[in-house]
């Protein structure tokens, strides 16, 4: 019995992973909170591990075991549908694996990621999003909700609407960490700087840095938006190009959207009226595949239409619209859209509360 025992204690740890009969072959090379190494495996995410026997077992019940049941619980939660079940799970583990690096890290901040965006929580998205760029810097990332040629996601362009969600966007990523590389900075920083500016906040505007296209991108767009009169029309000039170049894509709808935006702050209502258009393409275009964007660009058109340019009647039919197609899109509780949806014809107390 003695002699079985210490064979046993002699036995090499064995990593056996959910859904595989077989324990891995191979000796565990290290563990951490990122996950388990494995000879000839690579670094294996927590998710994946039902149970490690042997010289590491106790190891891993006493500081890895709950990593690994709640990433799992997460991840398949999520897989099944489940999104409300999985999100508080994905919360509190990115507590741990913001701005880490490894597969456990790319599960957790991409599963925040999916969660936050089915509640339509853009603003509260943009830190998952970005700690998942780095996370996985160092492995092919195939989530499909990554544009692979920018590093950006359709779904959250730089553009908000006055409201408690952005008044104090801060996306966190830690100053001293020299692992995060400085195109996802200088993302973070132009995100940020588009929050401020409709928070109504004074900003300046850096000098881009990054030849990254989707960092490009994003310069361009809050140029369009927040520059003086020359910043923005060349801005928009360069959008025009962009849009004509990408048909059909979401690139086309952020620079439409852009566009549109930075006319309504000319001060010529002619250039009002292209932007009120160059809004509504959006929606007449890419309602289906982009409904948030599409509803920021309805409202802002609507409210243009009667602040700008005294279109009251058209006003309420795109305010109407937007509430009819897209019930419960945030822009319906936009001051201004709230004041043109319950208004009269006649006396109107409707403010834009735009910088």
């Amino acid at each position: 019995m003695i002699l079985v025992c210490a064979i046993g204690l002699l036995l090499p740890a064995q990593v056996e992973l959910r859904g595989q009969r077989h324990p891995l072959a191979g000796d565990i090379v290290a563990m951490g909170v990122d996950g388990v190494e494995v000879e000839g495996q690579g670094l294996i995410g927590w998710d994946r591990v039902r149970d490690i026997d042997g010289e590491r077992e106790a190891t891993f019940e006493e500081d890895y075991r709950e990593y690994a049941e709640k990433a799992w619980r997460a991840r398949t939660r999520l897989e099944r549908g489940d999104a409300v079940g999985a999100e508080p799970l994905f919360e509190e583990l990115f507590q741990t694996y913001a701005w880490r690096q490894g597969p456990t890290a790319v599960v957790v901040s991409e599963g925040l990621l999916r969660c936050r965006l089915r509640r339509s929580a853009q603003t509260a998205a943009i830190a998952p999003w970005l700690s998942l760029l780095h996370a996985s810097a160092n492995t092919p990332l195939n989530s499909g909700l990554v544009d692979p040629s920018t590093r950006l996601v359709a779904s959250l362009p730089p553009i908000w609407l006055p409201g408690p969600a952005i008044q104090e966007l801060r996306i966190g990523i830690p100053a001293a960490d020299a692992t995060v590389d400085s195109d996802i900075r200088e993302i973070a920083q132009w995100y940020e700087i588009a929050a401020a500016f409709e928070a109504g906040r004074s900003v300046d505007l850096p000098d881009p840095v990054s030849t990254d296209r989707g960092v490009r991108l994003l310069v361009e767009i809050v140029r369009a938006r927040v520059g003086d009169e020359g910043t923005r029309r060349r801005a928009r000039d360069t959008l025009r190009v962009r849009a004509e170049s990408a048909k059909g894509t979401w690139i086309e709808a952020w620079s439409r959207a852009a566009i549109g935006r930075s006319l309504l702050r000319e001060a010529d209502q002619e250039q009002i009226r292209l932007g009120v258009v160059s809004l509504l393409t959006v929606p007449a275009l890419f309602q289906r595949d982009h409904p948030h964007l599409a509803g920021f660009c309805l409202a802002e058109a609507a409210v243009a239409l009667d602040l700008d340019l005294g279109m009251h009647d058209d006003a309420v039919r795109v305010a109407r619209e937007c509430a009819t197609k897209l019930p419960g899109h945030e822009a319906l509780g936009w001051s201004p859209m709230r004041d043109l949806l319950s208004s009269d014809r006649g006396i109107r107390t409707i403010s834009r509360s735009v910088p």
